[in-house]
Parts: structure tokens; C-alpha cells; sequence
């Protein structure tokens, strides 16, 4: 038997599903990086992303089979070191423009791509200006199993995915016309607004509906006639999820476990042990359990971190801190009669006894305390995504 066949079914063999794999990206990278790729080469840029682990020092080298690429993006075994020489040369071309104070840096997504004709690995080393972006991150950063991107058919469905994934827990986002464009790089392109829309809008609303976890509506906010906003309604896909029967439970927990090890300081993500409890726990209990526990090993530990974390895992020592912090954020919320607050999108006085009287009952104190921290810290995380 030739040997690139074997080498292809001994790889399918041990082959990780896609769905088992994350793409974990800062969102500065999604919303105001200036890049052009096309297809082949985005996918291949995710497919690299999705290997680093949490822990992973940022001069990390990656090396891996080139059929797993092919493998998910249906490349036939005759093509696949064609294409995959050939993509891999193209993205080496293909800068990034970060913007800055001043203007803007230049810079590769990676600092070397290398294969071996004929061979049937390929080798990532991310660049150095890129690494703080893609390693490591705790906060403001999207994080989505491969799957859901590798297997679109438009290079603008896979932006706009990303785009809109952040934005999920938010449930809507607004964006101008020519933000939207730049964003997915064509600002110079679909003068006309008709074909932005059949081309772009309406091919990933049908795609992402198809084949990913969220789906999406819009809306046309126009000034005159003309069109100058879209407002997107971002909904998760629940109809994709139970036809995929590939995901299992930690699959479709992943983006959370991983959200979790980026919470625990960096010596400690790549322990074994520790890993292990927070999956265990994730599965058993959920991830705000896990949360709270954590959170509370980060402010209170010890010497022994690993010793700590793992007993407050079990005794969920975490609970009466989080209702601590939960009750002193409470505390430091001003409320008073005769103050204007806006409840459920209208705007109410408060009344004598710090409570609002609405046509059908009233909002005691406490009630309104939780709703105006719960609103005032979904805010924060929207101004920062």
C-alpha cells in the first residue's frame, strides 16, 4: 500500500473531531485588525489556533498532521500537498495591519510556517506581536469549537461568525454599514447595498443557520433611504446542536472549561490534577460552582495553591465568599427617593422606603438593587467585548 494512503488511514484512526477543538482569539483580533485572506487560508489560520492549549508559553511550536487540515476541509489525498504548500507560502504574504496611536504596525500571523514536500506535517510558530492576542487570555476574547468555522463555505460567513459569537450573551449589537465592512474586509467592495446583502448578509444568515451553534437576524436602520446601520439579533442555534450527534458532554462544555483554566493563574493551567478536578467539577456541579471556587483560591490561597483549590472544589468554600462579594456589591449601589433610574427600559422615581410603584405592584428595594447591579455589569462586559 503507497505510503501517503497508510499514513491517511492510520491518521483517521487517531484523528481528534473538530468539535473537541477551540479557537480561542482575543476580540480586538475579530473586530479592529485589517487583514484580507481567503477561504483556505482562514481555515488554516483557525486550524492552527485551535492547538494551542491553555498554559502554552507563546513561543510555543506546533507541528501536525497536514491530513487533518485536508481531512476537514474535504481536500482530496491527490491535492492536499498542493494545497497545502500552496496556502501555507500565501498566508506568509498576507500581513495584518494593527493599528496603534501613531498608525499602524505590519506584521505575519505567524512567525514561520514550515513543511516538507512530500511529508505529512506542517509546523506554526506564532509571531511575537500576535502571541499576546492568542495565548493565555482571561478576559475580552471569544472562544468556539473549530467545527463551527471550518466547515462554512464563505470566508465572510467565518467573520461575521466570530463577530456575532461574542455578542451572543449580549443577544444584539449594532454595527454602521461601513464598520460591518471594514471589519469583514471589504470596504471597497458592494457599493451597492442590495448586493452586500444578497451576498454577504443573506449567505451567512443561511450558512451560520445551517451549520454553526448561533444563527442570526437583522435589521435595516436606515438615514433617509438609504441603509447606514444593521442591527443583528444573535440567537443560539439549538436546532444545529441536537443534529450533531458527534458533540459530546464535554464538547459542548468546552468553551466553558477552557474559560475556567484561563481563570487560574498561569503556573497552575497546566497541572494535571488540577485540570482533571476542574472538568470533573464542571460536569458535576457547572461552571458558576467551578467560578466561585477558583475566584476564591485567586484572592485567599496560600503557598500551596493546587492543596487549597482542590479542598474548596470539595467543600465549595467558595459559596458564602461569592454571596459576601455578592452582598457588598449591593451595598455600594445609591439609591434614594426622588432619583430616576431606568427599570426594564423605562425610566421611574424612587419613591420614600428606596422602591418604585409601577401600575401593577411594586419593585421593593432589594429587588431593585439586584437589577441595577445585574444591568450595570452586563454593561461593563459589553463595553469591554
Amino acid at each position: 500500500m503507497p505510503l501517503d494512503k497508510l499514513c491517511g488511514i492510520i491518521y483517521k484512526r487517531r484523528m481528534r473531531k473538530p468539535e473537541n477543538q477551540l479557537v480561542v482569539k482575543d476580540n480586538w483580533i475579530i473586530e479592529r485588525v485589517k487583514y484580507k485572506l481567503t477561504l483556505n487560508q482562514k481555515k488554516m489560520i483557525l486550524w492552527a489556533i485551535s492547538k494551542i492549549k491553555p498554559g502554552d508559553p507563546p513561543h510555543s511550536e506546533y507541528t501536525y498532521d497536514a491530513h487533518e487540515f485536508a481531512e476537514l476541509t474535504n481536500i482530496s489525498r491527490e491535492k492536499m500537498y498542493q494545497v497545502v504548500a500552496k496556502t501555507a507560502k500565501e498566508i506568509m504574504s498576507k500581513p495584518l495591519f494593527l493599528q496603534n496611536k501613531k498608525g499602524y504596525i505590519i506584521v505575519n500571523w505567524f512567525e514561520k510556517i514550515s513543511y516538507i514536500n512530500h511529508d505529512v506535517t506542517v509546523t506554526f510558530k506564532v509571531n511575537e506581536e500576535m502571541a499576546p492576542h492568542l495565548f493565555n487570555l482571561k478576559k475580552n476574547f471569544t472562544a468556539y469549537q473549530l467545527i463551527n468555522t471550518i466547515r462554512l463555505d464563505s470566508i465572510y460567513s467565518i467573520r461575521l461568525y466570530e463577530l456575532l459569537k461574542q455578542y451572543l450573551s449580549a443577544g444584539d449589537v449594532n454595527k454602521t454599514l461601513m464598520g460591518l465592512k471594514t471589519i469583514l474586509g471589504i470596504e471597497k467592495q458592494y457599493k451597492r447595498y442590495n448586493h452586500f446583502k444578497s451576498r454577504v448578509l443573506e449567505v451567512a444568515r443561511k450558512e451560520l443557520k445551517a451549520r454553526t451553534d448561533i444563527r442570526f437576524k437583522y435589521e435595516e436602520i436606515k438615514t433617509g433611504r438609504r441603509v447606514t446601520s444593521i442591527r443583528f439579533l444573535v440567537l443560539p442555534n439549538t436546532k444545529t446542536a441536537q443534529k450533531d450527534k458527534t458533540v459530546d458532554i464535554l464538547s459542548t462544555q468546552s468553551v466553558e472549561y477552557r474559560t475556567l483554566l484561563n481563570l487560574l493563574p498561569k503556573e497552575q493551567q497546566r497541572k494535571k490534577t488540577i485540570q482533571y478536578k476542574v472538568e470533573q467539577n464542571l460536569r458535576k456541579k457547572g461552571a458558576e460552582y467551578v467560578k466561585r471556587n477558583i475566584l476564591y483560591a485567586n484572592a485567599l490561597a496560600n503557598k500551596n495553591y493546587r492543596a487549597f483549590l482542590l479542598k474548596a472544589l470539595k467543600e465549595d468554600w467558595g459559596l458564602g465568599w461569592e454571596e459576601d462579594q455578592q452582598d457588598s456589591k449591593l451595598a455600594g449601589i445609591t439609591i434614594e427617593p426622588g432619583q430616576i433610574v431606568t427599570f426594564h427600559g423605562k425610566e421611574h422615581e424612587v419613591q420614600e422606603g428606596n422602591c418604585l410603584h409601577l401600575e401593577d405592584g411594586i419593585v421593593p428595594e432589594g429587588e431593585l438593587r439586584k437589577y441595577l447591579l445585574q444591568k450595570g455589569e452586563k454593561q461593563c462586559q459589553t463595553s469591554n467585548t
